[in-house]
């Protein structure tokens, strides 16, 4: 097997406990919020706390080092990545945050920075209400049987 072809499989591996992890505590965030809530599950209303949890802090960025390298790389040119609404406002955060880490710690290398602004804190999950939708509906469903 070539070198790049491993380096793929690699980051799609990451990807995937990318995925895994942001799935998980997204679910964390939403059964914590219907707890908090006071009400009985059967009675809650699904989508207002949906909304509430996609916008409340998550623990990191969930997208890999490669990609938030790649997004940022291209703004850096001064090329708009086609990205969603979403997913732009995402980048963007990424991006001040990069820079902000960037001026407070001169010399250090583009992607240490780009790793630092994506493991910390998020503003929000950066996600669909019909993404967060789907997820905890598979998972409730899954509870039930």
């Amino acid at each position: 097997m070539h070198w790049n072809q491993n380096a793929w499989i690699i980051l799609l591996m990451r990807d995937s406990s990318i995925s895994r992890e942001k799935k998980a505590d997204l679910l964390e965030s939403w059964f914590n919020a219907v707890k908090s809530s006071g009400m009985e599950f059967p009675f809650v209303k699904k989508d207002e706390i949906v909304r509430k949890v996609i916008k409340s802090p998550a623990k990191k960025f969930y997208v890999s080092e490669f990609e938030a390298q790649r997004i940022i790389g291209k703004i850096m040119r001064g090329r708009k990545p086609e990205l969603s609404p979403v997913k732009n406002r995402m980048y963007m955060e990424i991006y001040d945050r990069t820079e902000r880490i960037r001026r407070e710690n001169p010399g250090i290398p583009l992607n240490g920075a780009i790793y630092k602004a994506i493991n910390r804190q998020a503003p929000e999950f950066y996600i669909s209400e019909k993404y967060a939708y789907n997820v905890i509906c598979k998972q409730i469903n899954r509870n039930k049987k």
